[in-house]
């Protein structure tokens, strides 16, 4: 994973969910509350929680 060698700079599990793409983010609009999911951080990482 790309955490390798320096498992230390994962403070926590959000962190982690941030850095793996699976964090929730606001997509809000006008009166509507909604979340989504980040399709940004490390795609190898998304696919093996995906999986």
């Amino acid at each position: 994973m790309r955490v390798g060698r320096n498992p230390e700079r994962i403070k926590s599990e959000a962190a982690l969910a941030m850095m793996c793409g699976v964090c929730p983010i606001p997509a809000s609009t006008g009166k509507t509350n909604r979340m989504r999911l980040n399709r940004g951080g490390y795609r190898q990482a998304n696919a093996a929680i995906c999986r």
